[in-house]
């Protein structure tokens, strides 16, 4: 049973449920969450609480949608997020790339950009690697749909095109419906 005191000051918590969310927790600053949030913010010291219902999920769905966005899309920070969620350093990933710790720092930040062919591989890199995580013993949170959608992303990704998107960054929006995150569809 939830408290509906504060832990801070005790005094009396009221719950909210936004109906979306700004999930800035993320890393992220463009991605919004239609439902599975909670908010408790004491009336007495204003402190709030987030909760967010199967966060691990959510996060792993969030990579997925990243992955499924057109080429010549992901900014910097998206581009460091799917490197934690891949559990990779900047130093492991730029192994991986054969590029300088220095040039995934840059681009991370922002710096600099990648053109269509060099984001085509930074996306195959995390793809494999975020494909191998999904199957190490406990690592995934990915209910069935998610899975065989990780599968066509995979099978169909060599036949992406090398064209880079012209359309302004959009805010990634999740839904949550019947107790699980959804992984919005393709623009």
């Amino acid at each position: 049973m939830r408290s509906t005191r504060c832990h801070s000051c005790a005094g009396t918590v009221r719950l909210q449920r936004p109906r979306s969310y700004p999930y800035r927790e993320s890393g992220l600053t463009n991605v919004v969450l239609l439902g599975g949030v909670e908010i408790e913010v004491c009336t007495k010291c204003s402190e709030r609480t987030v909760t967010v219902t199967r966060e691990e999920q959510l996060l792993q769905v969030l990579a997925l949608s990243l992955l499924r966005k057109p080429l010549g899309s992901l900014g910097g920070a998206e581009m460091r997020y799917l490197r934690k969620v891949c559990g990779l350093t900047q130093q492991g990933l730029a192994n991986m790339l054969h590029v300088r710790r220095a040039t995934v720092a840059d681009r991370e930040r922002g710096r600099s950009t990648l053109a269509a062919e060099g984001e085509f591989v930074f996306r195959a890199v995390v793809l494999e690697t975020f494909s191998q995580r999904m199957r190490e013993k406990g690592v995934s949170h990915l209910d069935r749909h998610h899975r065989q959608e990780l599968k066509d992303l995979r099978a169909g990704f060599p036949r992406l095109p090398l064209q880079e998107s012209r359309r302004p960054r959009k805010a990634t929006r999740i839904p949550r419906t019947d107790g699980s995150w959804r992984i919005p569809r393709a623009a």
